[in-house]
């Protein structure tokens, strides 16, 4: 989690309910500095208290729900945002995105990586917190197994530019996942992509990275 100024538009949240972990949350607010960080404090709040209010519900309504909230209470504001929510249920993960970049998933038993995409039946939804554009969103679930990973980000990682202003891209964060040592921890993971990402950035930042 890198903040681009002191006040940032990231935010992501764990989901722990006797102790073992129930779902996860990462979300990205437009523009940079003090609106946006008024939007992340409204918002991981909604996130946060809708998901387990609304635990029985199917994770599409909840993000629905969400959805609904957030207009309420930036009806005034210029913002919007994309974001990602997931439940685990065992070794299953039921997924949302709401005009978010996909998540990765790495195979731990062949290392190979492929973006997890929506399809019709599923698809993505659009921007939240904008009356015009409130909708229903698609649903998906992933199955895991021992040694898998996900990866989950902002857009800063695959829109960063080096001085050619060539963007790192999504074939880029690929390479780098598949280069990082199956058996790598996730904070490992982490550290080996932000390096092939800096490295190629010249060690520049031009938004929040989560």
């Amino acid at each position: 989690y890198e903040p681009l100024f002191e006040v940032s538009g990231d935010f992501y949240d764990f989901f722990i309910e006797n102790d073992k972990l129930k779902g996860l949350a990462l979300f990205d607010v437009s523009g940079h500095g003090v609106s946006s960080g008024l939007i992340t404090m409204i918002a991981k709040y909604i996130v946060e208290n809708t998901f387990w209010q609304h635990k029985e519900k199917a994770l599409h309504q909840i993000l629905e729900t969400i959805n609904s909230q957030l207009i309420k209470e930036t009806i005034d504001m210029d913002n919007y945002l994309t974001g990602l929510l997931l439940r685990i249920k065992g070794e299953t993960i039921e997924y949302v995105n709401a005009a978010h970049p996909d998540i990765f998933f790495k195979d731990g038993k062949t290392g190979v990586v492929h973006t997890i995409n929506m399809t019709e039946n599923d698809a993505k939804g659009y921007f939240l917190g904008i009356e015009i554009m409130e909708s229903t969103y698609g649903q998906k679930s992933i199955n895991l197994h021992k040694g898998d990973s996900l990866l989950l980000y902002t857009d800063c990682l695959d829109e960063g530019y080096n001085n050619k202003q060539e963007p790192y891209g999504k074939e880029r964060i690929i390479a780098s996942f598949e280069k990082s040592p199956m058996n790598s921890s996730s904070d490992e993971h982490i550290k080996n992509i932000l390096h092939d990402f800096l490295l190629f950035t010249g060690n520049k930042k031009t938004d929040d990275l989560t």
